[in-house]
């Protein structure tokens, strides 16, 4: 049951989560990382475009004219943006599934008992 609680947190909630309370910490934190790493790539180079074209999203053909001609946003600024925003997406991708395999929980083993030979 509990281990289906960290998974549902890795995968519902934020990737690293899950895998912290499962005792994971070096791992956990990398997958936190990651995943705030791929979020960031993925939001920020676009909201600056969606801050230049929304004033143009209620007419639709006066945006795809002023589109095309690349006076809202030039081709390279596009592709690039583009770019960034989908390698952001695959970072994030990656990181939430490996996230969903880690979540198992740490077995830690008890100690020796006094008096008692370990191999």
């Amino acid at each position: 049951m509990i281990r289906l609680i960290l998974a549902l947190l890795n995968l519902l909630g934020f990737p690293g989560i899950g895998t912290l309370l499962a005792g994971h910490k070096r791992t956990g934190l990398i997958q936190l990382a990651l995943a705030f790493i791929g979020g960031a790539l993925t939001l920020l180079p676009i909201l600056p475009i969606i801050h230049t074209v929304s004033p143009y999203l209620s007419d639709s053909n006066q945006l795809t004219e002023k589109l095309e001609s690349g006076e809202l946003v030039s081709l390279p600024t596009l592709v690039i943006t583009l770019l960034l925003s989908l390698i952001g997406v695959l970072i994030f991708s990656c990181t939430w599934l490996w996230s969903s395999v880690t979540t198992a929980p740490r077995k830690k083993t008890p100690p020796p008992l006094p008096g008692s030979t370990t191999p």
